[in-house]
């Protein structure tokens, strides 16, 4: 009975130390499993944070590529607009320039069309006075011309006139006794003459013009002009001259 009981005690501790063996065993199987299962854990939050990230990263790309591309729109779009200014600015330069050269060309035609209507009437009108026929009563004798030798008579009177005033002047301020006759451009009479009419016409009348003149320069009167100019009815007086 001894010996039964003792081999029973000890296949118990034989028992006992091979499940102490097993669950030590277990245990460090259960321990590396934990380890492992806690190493992927690990790994797959990491993966999680790595993927995470990336989608962060990738959408952080995206909104970046997408305001890049938004401002190069813009800027595309101003840069259109700024052009689109310009080219507008120059198209109307362009027509501002083409109405001022048109402008600047009527003016210029208006011009000349206006000079040539003024020539063409003063053509028309010196062949009018041409046509006319003036004469000139002197010494109780006529004698004929026409526009332009009525006018180089009127200016034979007007530059006798003027030159008269200047003598007497001078005469009087030199204290000379007053004698028109003896100033050499009357003697001549020729001071203005054109060939246009004869030169005894055009000396008497000048003549006549100096005398008036050289009265009004000697007493400083306006007997017969004022501001060196013979008065239109002395003029016409002198000269007489008529249409016919």
């Amino acid at each position: 009975m001894k010996k039964l009981l003792f081999m029973t005690i000890m296949l118990a501790m034989v028992s006992l130390a091979g499940f102490s063996t097993d669950t030590a065993a277990q245990n460090r199987r259960a321990n590396r499993v934990d380890r492992v299962q806690k190493r992927n854990i690990e790994k797959s939050k990491q993966a999680r944070k790595a993927q995470v990230k990336s989608n962060q990263n990738r959408k952080a790309q995206i909104r970046q590529n997408r305001n890049i591309q938004k401002a190069q729109t813009r800027n595309q779009n101003i840069r259109a607009r700024q052009n689109q200014i310009r080219a507008n600015q120059v198209r109307r330069q362009r027509a501002d320039q083409i109405r001022r050269n048109r402008a600047v060309q009527a003016r210029r035609n208006s011009t000349a069309q206006i000079r040539r209507n003024n020539q063409i009437r003063r053509n028309n009108q010196i062949r009018r006075n041409n046509n006319y026929r003036y004469r000139v009563y002197r010494n109780g004798s006529y004698y004929n011309t026409n526009s332009r030798g009525a006018e180089l008579l009127r200016s034979a009177v007007r530059n006798g006139y003027q030159q008269g005033v200047r003598a007497g002047r001078a005469d009087r301020y030199n204290r000379h006794g007053r004698s028109y006759r003896n100033e050499s451009l009357y003697r001549r009479g020729t001071y203005g003459y054109q060939s246009y009419v004869s030169s005894s016409q055009y000396q008497y009348y000048f003549k006549q013009g100096f005398r008036r003149g050289y009265e009004d320069g000697y007493d400083r009167s306006s007997r017969y002009g004022r501001n060196n100019n013979i008065l239109g009815t002395i003029l016409s007086s002198i000269l007489n001259i008529q249409t016919y």
